[in-house]
């Protein structure tokens, strides 16, 4: 079928490095950064100064005090505002000081290339090589300032907002009480060509005209509510807003967040300074320096990457998890041992799988093949036919021999092993999601043949157990019902009904698939005809104001199955409208997999960007780090979910870069996370997607 494909361009991916002082700086509390003319960039600290010379951090002699503020000139000299004292250095040595007398407070160059400065009471013009009084102020107590050209100058006090100006230079002071100004309390100024005059203050940013117009978060949601320690102005336009919660950057039409922890060392924003080639820039913080460096990749690089950071940091004998660290180190830890090893290999499978179409590289055929291998061990290991075990563990790995009783002994042939029971009907759909996309993609005759057999004894045993799946001890898993009647009359299972209804029928149409048995198409038929479970899949989506994620793998991983192999247009009808309501009301999340499970079905618009939108912003390195967004005033929460037992989100999820890391496929709404990076979420939530949406066609690069 012919679709729309949307062609792509290489987008910058970010990446971070932090600095303290075990890496040479004088103190983690970096309050002032500034880029030379030849590239160096020079470092305040709250203990002296220092540089970074693109290789190392070596310190400046002769200051050791506090830095407030650093500016370079072109012509090479950098000024240094240190308490009373301004600092000339050059050739990165100190070449002489000036005593003011009282505090230097800012420093500035206009727009007419003249360099500024203001003290505690006092304005100052650099010429002839030193600094000349110019002006005193009105009103004593500068906090920022900024200068525009041709001897305008803003100033701002605790008491008013002070204005030079005039053929023979003059304040005006623009006081509260006299005239409208939003806030006085400002932290950080700048200004641009065309007279605008950015304020950062306590209250949040504000933007003067220069004559009465101000315009406030009250006015704009594009401005920060929040308290506002830095601005700064990239040569492309670019807005970089520092405040005491992080780092907002405006950046053409795209608004984004840089927060603590996954971007900052610490929440606070003390200086800031990019790179003239706009790929880098730099945050200082009261807890170290942040190199943030943007590199432009096209999905396709991305998805190699991920595909190498699988297969050193995510793998265990074929199996795909998530990795546990400490404090964020990827080289030591060890891999997930979870309730979920089936679901979360088949994940992968299904990702190399689509790869393999795609791409028709043995690479990732051989992926796929040991992964799918792992799974049919799963298949086999409980002993008990036709029952897959959650996981097994091998004797030294993480709570062997604990006790559980869900755990039970086994053997293979390395060693002794436990195998978990107590399988939910999420295994199981992983199992049979993986097993269909192998047999049809990658599989040969003969593993066709022994995919189709372990298949055969899983539907065989759920049919045999009263549509259950029956665990060691001969009781039913709890989640692993598919029985008509509970489904369809016990209200236990109300919030089921649907979703389990849709997973049988997906299990039996991949069995009849793969076998060719006609018995598993007549209990399908019976199941429609006689217990409605075709009804049922009309409404599998409970809408439950995005309470639960869970669901929403198995419902869109059982019809992906079920509706590429259903031919009859009668029953497709009522797969495809439970599809659409469940795509309707799952678009908001901007899931790449669900958009093009639903894109790849049915040639119906995807939303294709947001898709690739979520796929471009995820972070390279997938570590959960702690994270805190309910702080942030542009977020609004929605208690909704509250209603079905959840917890407060985001009522818009938030860019993928900007929450916490989860697997793809999960909470999208999910604000914050424990302090600390205790683990790395396995690629392949991304993966499937990726090659999923070029197998479909959806887009190109």
């Amino acid at each position: 079928m012919e679709r729309n494909c949307l062609l792509l361009r290489k987008t910058p991916q970010k990446t971070r490095t932090f600095f303290k002082t075990a890496d040479g700086l004088p103190s983690d509390n970096v309050t002032a950064l500034c880029f030379a003319p030849d590239g160096t960039l020079f470092i305040g600290t709250d203990r002296g100064l220092c540089l970074y010379n693109g290789k190392k951090i070596t310190a400046v002699g002769g200051i050791t005090m506090p830095v407030k503020e650093l500016y370079a000139c072109d012509c090479g000299k950098l000024f240094v505002l240190s308490g009373n004292l301004v600092y000339t250095v050059s050739n990165k040595k100190v070449e002489g000081f000036k005593d003011f007398g009282e505090p230097a407070v800012d420093i500035c160059r206009d727009g007419a290339g003249v360099i500024w400065l203001i003290t505690d009471s006092c304005l100052y013009k650099y010429e002839n090589g030193s600094f000349v009084s110019e002006q005193r102020l009105e009103l004593a107590g500068a906090t920022a300032m900024t200068a525009l050209g041709k001897g305008e100058v803003y100033a701002f006090c605790p008491a008013a907002l002070n204005i030079l100006h005039g053929k023979r230079p003059s304040w005006a002071v623009v006081m509260p009480s006299q005239s409208y100004v939003p806030s006085t309390a400002v932290n950080t100024m700048t200004s641009d060509e065309w007279g605008h005059v950015w304020c950062g203050s306590d209250d949040g940013l504000m933007i003067y005209d220069g004559k009465s117009e101000w315009l406030t978060p009250d006015d704009s949601n594009a401005l920060p509510k929040c308290r506002i320690t830095k601005l700064v102005f990239g040569n492309d336009g670019a807005r970089y807003i520092g405040t005491d919660i992080g780092l907002y950057i405006q950046s053409g039409t795209h608004y984004s967040f840089v927060g603590a922890e996954r971007w900052l060392p610490a929440s606070s924003v003390n200086a800031i300074a990019v790179k003239d080639t706009n790929d880098e820039y730099w945050v200082g913080t009261p807890g170290g320096l942040s190199r943030i460096t943007l590199k432009l990749m096209s999905l396709e690089e991305k998805a190699a990457y991920y595909q190498d950071m699988t297969a050193k940091y995510h793998n265990r004998e074929g199996y795909i998890n998530n990795r546990q660290i400490v404090n964020g180190d990827i080289d030591n830890g060890v891999i997930d041992i979870s309730d979920n090893d089936g679901l979360w290999t088949a994940t992968f499978v299904a990702s190399q799988c689509f790869r393999y179409a795609v791409t028709k590289d043995p690479d990732a055929a051989a992926k796929a093949r040991e992964s799918m291998n792992a799974l049919l061990k799963l298949q086999s290991i409980s002993g008990i036919e036709g029952f897959p075990a959650r996981a097994y563990r091998r004797p030294g790995e993480d709570r062997f021999g604990d006790g559980d009783i869900e755990w039970h002994l086994a053997e293979d042939e390395k060693s002794k092993l436990e195998w978990k029971g107590e399988t939910s009907s999420d295994e199981m759909v992983g199992h049979y999601y993986a097993s269909a996309w192998y047999f049809d993609l990658v599989a040969d005759e003969d593993e066709k043949k022994k995919i189709a057999e372990s298949i055969k004894k899983i539907t065989e045993h759920v049919l045999s157990h009263d549509y259950t799946l029956c665990d060691a001890d001969g009781l039913p898993c709890t989640w692993s019902n598919w029985n008509p009647d509970d489904l369809n009359c016990n209200d236990t299972w109300f919030w089921e009904k649907g979703v389990n209804s849709l997973e049988l029928l997906s299990f039996l149409k991949i069995t009849y698939h793969m076998t060719g048995e006609e018995k598993y198409n007549d209990i399908y038929k019976m199941l429609v005809k006689k217990y409605h479970y075709a009804l049922n899949t009309v409404t599998y989506k409970i809408d439950d104001n995005h309470a639960c994620h869970i669901d929403d793998k198995l419902g869109f991983y059982a019809i992906h199955n079920l509706m590429t192999y259903e031919t009859d247009p009668q029953l497709l009808k009522y797969y495809q409208m439970g599809i659409k309501y469940h795509f309707e009301v799952e678009r908001i999340e901007r899931c790449a997999t669900w958009n093009f499970i639903y894109g790849g079905l049915t040639n119906e618009p995807c939303d294709v960007e947001n898709a690739v939108r979520t796929l471009q912003e995820t972070p390279l390195d997938l570590i959960r780090y702690g994270m805190n967004n309910t702080i942030r005033p542009d977020v609004e929460i929605d208690h909704s979910p509250e209603i079905f037992g959840g917890k407060p989100h985001a009522k818009i999820p938030l860019p993928a870069d900007e929450r916490p890391s989860d697997r793809l496929t999960y909470n999208a709404f999910k604000l914050d996370s424990r302090p600390g990076a205790d683990s790395c979420v396995c690629p392949s939530s991304w993966l499937l997607p990726y090659w999923m949406g070029r197998y479909y066609g959806l887009f190109s690069e």
